[in-house]
């Protein structure tokens, strides 16, 4: 199985199991802090890539790192990850969560390349 249709069922997993409570922006907001977190931090992203280093002190950095940053749900999946030794997919599962959220919520994401600056005006419009 490949690791995008890997990515697609947890994110689907997680998103069903934060919808009977709404939780959904909020492990939404969860996911885009946590790849913020990885994006900008050379350590985390190579602890999450290391075959070499144990799940329980995987485990062990996201509850000292997020424990007061993010929902319980959002840290038990990521924990629940690192027991099924799937940690290395994070980044592909937060863009695969972004990508259905997206969908769910009608919301369609856009690049705009423009010569200049645009002002809040013309951001609002668009």
């Amino acid at each position: 199985m490949n690791t995008e249709r890997i990515s697609i069922r947890y994110a689907r997993a997680l998103l069903d199991a934060a919808k009977p409570n709404n939780l959904e922006n909020i492990v939404f907001n969860d996911m885009i802090l946590i790849g913020d977190f990885i994006k900008y931090s050379k350590e985390l992203k190579n602890l999450i890539k290391s075959p070499i280093i144990k799940s329980y002190h995987k485990k062990s950095v996201f509850n000292e790192l997020f424990s007061n940053k993010i929902h319980t749900l959002t840290l038990n999946f990521l924990n629940l990850l690192a027991d099924k030794n799937r940690e290395e997919l994070i980044p592909d599962i937060i863009n695969q969560y972004k990508k259905i959220f997206y969908k769910e919520q009608g919301i369609k994401e856009v690049f705009i390349t423009t010569a200049n600056d645009l002002d809040d005006k013309i951001k609002q419009k668009i």
